[in-house]
């Protein structure tokens, strides 16, 4: 249930209803058969969502949609394994804009097509300049939205654009949520010609959903991704480092690999290594970085390839 208040001037029925779907949407974020009166803070929201759609097209083509990278370590916590892309957007009157609410916001502006492509061309200079620095072997995954992967030729993109880069396929990574492995019925079929090229696939946020398990039936993929939820109270949680365990087990069941993000202290970093985790992420081990400073970090003691 909504109720908005009618507007006092202007385009009242195209601005009530925008008010009308705006309280609709929070009743409905809530739970079932909630209400929301639409008030000052849902106005501020639906002045900020105008804002990013009417801003999006030309920060893209300013450049102030950045793409930073995180490196996910190998279970010594020193050998960089890959690096995960991740956007940033530091909107001028609305600060920063999660990366959901950008994929969001471009589906809606009809620019889902650029901005992967904008991603897309980013990673693969960052893959050009660790091959550039010696890091020949290290692949870079990129997260990539249910939309994204029903309403784009993705696979064609994604392959032409390694082509175009002369880079392997087997450098990129493409992170997914439970949400796509849930109904396969459209996105299934570019997955499957990414994997057959040589694509990686990780299923992000493991173990957060109710059909975690089930999702691995649907589709091979090559690495799972412990959601932070298990790790941010490992270091004091017995049933968390159970839940780890198990899903380290079924990992290693599956000849999969493991990541667990959200390594944030020495103390989970210590639980983690002892429970054998094969691949850690998280800010303890190395923030996102720009490109340029992904460039000057390599050199450090702890990065190499084993």
């Amino acid at each position: 249930r909504a109720a908005a208040p009618r507007p006092d001037a202007g385009h009242e029925v195209t601005e009530l209803l925008s008010r009308v779907d705006a309280a609709l949407y929070a009743a409905k974020s809530r739970g079932r058969n909630r209400y929301c009166l639409f008030d000052a803070a849902l106005n501020e929201t639906l002045e900020r969502g105008r804002d990013v759609e009417r801003d999006l097209a030309g920060a893209l083509e300013a450049g102030a949609v950045t793409v930073w990278f995180q490196p996910i370590f190998r279970g010594d916590g020193r050998t960089v394994e890959s690096f995960e892309a991740l956007l940033r957007w530091r909107h001028p009157r609305h600060g920063l804009i999660p990366p959901p609410d950008i994929v969001a916001t471009a589906a809606a502006s009809g620019l889902s097509d650029t901005l992967l492509r904008y991603i897309l061309e980013r990673v693969c200079t960052m893959l050009r300049t660790l091959r550039e620095l010696g890091l020949d072997d290290v692949p870079v995954a990129m997260n990539v939205s249910p939309r994204e992967l029903s309403q784009l030729a993705i696979d064609d993109i994604v392959l032409e654009t390694l082509a175009a880069y002369g880079l392997p396929p087997a450098l990129l990574e493409i992170e997914i949520t439970e949400e796509t492995m849930l109904d396969l019925r459209i996105a299934k079929a570019p997955l499957a010609a990414l994997s057959a090229a040589g694509v990686r696939v990780a299923l992000d946020d493991f173990g957060v959903g109710y059909s975690s398990l089930a999702a691995l039936r649907q589709m091979r993929v090559d690495r799972i991704k412990i959601d932070r939820c298990f790790v941010s109270c490992i270091a004091t949680s017995t049933n968390d480092q159970v839940m780890v365990q198990a899903i380290l087990q079924i990992g290693r069941s599956l000849g999969m690999d493991v990541v667990a993000e959200g390594v944030e202290t020495a103390a989970d970093l210590g639980v983690l290594q002892s429970l054998g985790c094969p691949g850690l992420q998280g800010y303890h081990l190395g923030r996102p970085m720009s490109l340029q400073e992904v460039a000057r970090w390599v050199g450090a003691p702890r990065v190499g390839q084993g």
